[in-house]
């Protein structure tokens, strides 16, 4: 006799892995599929979580709604396996231009940017010989989560309770039935593809207008004192502890491959060089490249499938998916068992008129 399960979930990366988390603590029968490579665009990503991004210094209007529902679900999941995944952290922002300095003289005055907002730099800049021509500020509600250490804690969680499959998903082995689905002798009730850019590939979801772009990061050492803060400046340094910094990130849309490039790492470090006035020595300890599942309106995409019943899709979360996966998470799980509307903003049905090919 064949398994039944509730939500066979595609991808393993942050998305999959927190929805399949929120599943079974509503007594779901679940199970994560995945190839078990140990990559994905989450595993590669620094985790960062910045309230206030862009030339034009732009805040997302719910970033405190996003940020509640991250922290809350972190430090949930934190207690639960005895370890830290989310750190805060202040950032050091450096104006790279005058149009910034004007846009920040603008924010630094707007009620709703007020309390993020500090003027205390000057001495981070003397102490750390920071390049800092043009000024900058402190910024407040920043940090950064280890999604590596929470999705190898989540996969061996998953492992531990069998619902965790690597084999991986085939859409050749899935079996359209009157009433759900068949996939390897296991009885489906509902499929979830959270496979991040993959889904540029899947059949059911190939319509939806992704713009994945291909991102690397730098993993540095160093024995010179540094600052305790993010700093950033185009790109951004982030300190891990015991004399480790990320560095990142870049942006490219063609090619997209998961494969390092000598052309990124030059760019990353001729960035770090433009951080602080003098050379500073750092060894490279990794160079990791992921590609972002973003999307056309840089808004997720949400939702079942206009035809097949039972498929759905959680994914497009780009660069701010460790700050927006928990909110929506919890907004999914509501629609997916009891019928609660989706936001707006994130329903694939926002594009099936136009993209969908029926």
């Amino acid at each position: 006799m064949s398994e039944t399960i509730d939500f066979l979930i595609v991808g393993h990366g942050l998305a999959g892995s927190l929805l399949v988390w929120r599943l079974i603590e509503h007594h779901q029968r679940v199970m994560i599929v995945d190839n078990d490579t140990g990559f994905s665009a989450s595993r590669t990503a620094a985790g960062l979580v910045n309230p206030i991004t862009g030339k034009r210094f732009t805040k997302d209007s719910r970033f405190e709604t996003f940020l509640s529902s991250a922290k809350g679900l972190y430090e949930s999941l934190g207690n639960y396996f005895e370890t830290r995944f989310f750190f805060k952290k202040s950032l050091l922002r450096i104006f790279s231009s005058e149009q910034e300095y004007a846009f920040w003289q603008k924010r630094k005055i707007e009620p709703s940017y007020i309390s993020y907002l500090e003027d205390n730099f000057d001495e981070q800049v003397a102490q750390y010989d920071l390049n800092a021509p043009l000024g900058g500020y402190s910024q407040k509600f920043c940090g950064y989560l280890d999604t590596y250490r929470l999705l190898e804690s989540l996969k061996s969680f998953f492992s531990g309770t069998h619902c965790f499959n690597g084999t991986g998903f085939s859409h050749h082995d899935l079996v359209i039935k009157d009433s759900g689905f068949d996939w390897l002798g296991y009885d489906i009730n509902n499929i979830v593809f959270c496979e991040g850019n993959w889904a540029t590939n899947n059949p059911f979801f190939s319509w939806l207008p992704f713009q994945p772009s291909k991102g690397e990061i730098l993993t540095l050492k160093t024995d010179r004192a540094l600052p305790p803060e993010i700093i950033s400046r185009g790109k951004w340094l982030l300190p891990l502890g015991d004399g480790l910094y990320s560095l990142g990130t870049t942006y490219q849309w063609s090619p997209l491959d998961e494969k390092p490039s000598e052309s990124a790492k030059r760019e990353l470090l001729h960035s770090l060089k433009q951080i602080f006035r003098h050379s500073i020595e750092f060894n490279i300890i990794d160079h990791k490249a992921g590609i972002r599942p973003n999307t056309l309106d840089k808004q997720p995409f949400i939702g079942m499938h206009p035809r097949t019943a039972g498929i759905s899709i959680f994914n497009g979360f780009g660069s701010k998916g460790v700050l927006t996966i928990p909110w929506y998470a919890d907004r999914f799980v509501n629609f997916l068992l009891k019928g609660t509307p989706l936001p707006l903003e994130a329903g694939i049905s926002r594009y099936s008129a136009t993209h969908f090919p029926g």
